[in-house]
């Protein structure tokens, strides 16, 4: 799983990096290994806050947050 993010970020893709951790993130979720889960989670939310990318909306609610946490996703 490693190399899959890894490959972006070798490349410079940083959104797609971003949602690979989120992929990643997704998949561990379904399997329920949380605690690797919601490392790759915090990852593409740290990414998309970075990128300003409205697609961290999706992963709010999983990781605890309101829209308060991220003021641009109001906009």
């Amino acid at each position: 799983m490693h190399a899959y993010f890894c490959c972006y970020r070798t490349i410079g893709d940083r959104i797609g990096e971003a949602k690979a951790h989120g992929n990643i993130g997704n998949t561990l979720k379904v399997l329920d290994v949380y605690d690797d889960a919601m490392t790759h989670c915090e990852q593409h939310l740290s990414l998309t806050r970075q990128l300003h990318d409205k697609v961290s909306l999706h992963f709010m609610p999983f990781l605890g947050l309101s829209i308060a946490d991220c003021p641009f996703l109001a906009s």
